[in-house]
């Protein structure tokens, strides 16, 4: 223990040190304002983690909805400052199964991701960027690491439902600015074959509205976690509004990928949960009267000729068809190497500068029929493993809305490229990680606030 004290106060102090040292020409530097806020949080958030990992990790899932600004400042030539965070993960991760004892490496069904992941190296050697497959099997590490940090951190279950209100939390300064975008016509203009359309998406702090729908998914199906085990309503004064806005914004980000896995999750919590069907019909009523007209657009938009530009789904099925024809078979077994998708596709097909709306076909392309399996197979065994939790009745309202969040992780999967937002992505596998955990902790008894 005082090995550990000692170590710390170490790594406090040479933190310390360099930040003072720099602060100055920090100040000073002709950076933006947002370059020189990310840049400070990287240490700030390393002290606190360094001091108390479990308020650290929650410092840093706190501040994912609000860090992805940084994608547009680049460190150098092809990797971002948010990039940084994801090296913040790796590093958190690997200090804690360092420095802790009982720690496990190998929890739940994580050994298949490991098995990915391995596949996934070996798929850089056909890979024709290389730097920017190294940038790819980052963001792997970084879900690994969160994973990782969602299973060991959490000592109770009073700590595992913390990093969820954490995440729930964070979420408000988002959804403000979200609703603030909608009442003053910011946000996404939306162009089809070069007209402007009537509608702007609403994408908050994320650079995009997809990523900004995926986050508010997650937190929608938190929030109803939340809801389940609140006691009385001081829980539900947070936890309601959240969930309102959340929908609100959603609803005007017009992703209806989203949309439909979200609805999908729903039905699968309401299945089994009969609070979760008295929610979702309220839910309904609320919302359908005034969204009617558009959403039934968006819907109806899938399967017609829209009147201008082109249909965005006969785009994606293009798509997919060339680079099943053209590329597939070329790497068939461990694909063209991570991070490779965009110059695959530019080569391949007549899309130069898109990516396949589909993961599944990017894991395929990227790692080949083997990489594609591995991830399948552990997705997989994580479903079978909280179905039959479910079942089971074990833990049963958690087991419910994270069997709900893997339904929707997939289906937003089939028409997104939801992997590669390490801001959605990484929640999930944290996630992921903290399920593992609370079952571990207690099989027979239910999740309490």
């Amino acid at each position: 223990m005082k090995i550990k004290s000692i170590f710390r106060a170490i790594l406090v102090l040479l933190l310390s040190f360099f930040a003072g040292k720099y602060l100055g020409e920090f100040i000073l530097s002709p950076m933006s304002m947002d370059q020189k806020i990310g840049v400070f949080l990287l240490p700030f958030i390393s002290i606190v983690f360094i001091l108390s990992p479990m308020l650290g990790f929650m410092i840093l899932l706190s501040v994912r909805g609000l860090v992805n600004i940084f994608s547009e400042f680049y460190i150098i030539q092809g990797l971002s400052l948010l990039a940084a965070f994801s090296l913040v993960n790796i590093l958190f991760a690997f200090y804690i199964l360092a420095t802790t004892r009982n720690v496990k490496w190998f929890p739940g069904n994580l050994k298949w991701f490991y098995i990915y992941l391995l596949i996934a190296i070996l798929s850089v050697l056909n890979s024709p960027d290389l730097f920017k497959s190294i940038v790819g099997l980052m963001k792997l590490l970084s879900l690994t690491a969160l994973f990782l940090l969602g299973y060991n951190l959490p000592n109770d279950l009073k700590d595992a439902f913390r990093v969820i209100k954490a995440i729930l939390i964070s979420a408000v300064p988002v959804i403000i600015y979200g609703i603030y975008q909608l009442i003053t016509g910011q946000g996404e203009q939306e162009y089809r074959g070069g007209v402007e359309l009537a509608w702007i998406k609403l994408n908050s702090t994320f650079v995009l509205p997809n990523p900004f729908a995926f986050y508010l998914g997650v937190i929608i199906l938190l929030a109803v976690l939340c809801i389940y085990y609140s006691e009385g309503k001081k829980g539900n004064a947070l936890y309601i509004p959240v969930l309102a806005g959340a929908l609100v914004c959603l609803l005007f980000t017009y992703i209806r990928t989203v949309w439909i896995a979200v609805f999908l999750a729903f039905c699968m919590i309401g299945y089994h949960e009969k609070k979760a069907r008295k929610l979702l019909v309220i839910c309904a009523i609320l919302l359908l009267p005034f969204s009617w007209k558009f959403v039934s657009y968006r819907l109806l938009d899938i399967v017609t000729t829209p009147e201008y530009g082109f249909n965005s789904v006969v785009f994606r099925f293009d798509m997919v068809k060339q680079l099943l024809v053209n590329a597939a078979f070329k790497h068939f077994f461990f694909g063209f190497g991570l991070n490779s998708v965009t110059d695959v596709t530019a080569k391949h097909t007549i899309y130069t500068g898109f990516v396949p709306h589909n993961d599944y076909l990017r894991l395929l392309i990227e790692t080949g029929i083997f990489g594609l399996t591995a991830f399948l197979v552990f997705m997989g065994k994580y479903f079978v493993y909280l179905l039959d939790l479910v079942h089971k009745r074990v833990n049963f309202r958690a087991n419910v809305v994270f069997l709900g969040l893997i339904i929707f992780y997939l289906s937003a999967s089939l028409a997104d490229s939801i992997f590669t937002y390490i801001s959605g992505s990484g929640y999930i596998f944290c996630l992921m990680g903290l399920s593992y955990k609370i079952n571990d902790i207690n099989k027979e008894s239910e999740m309490y606030a």
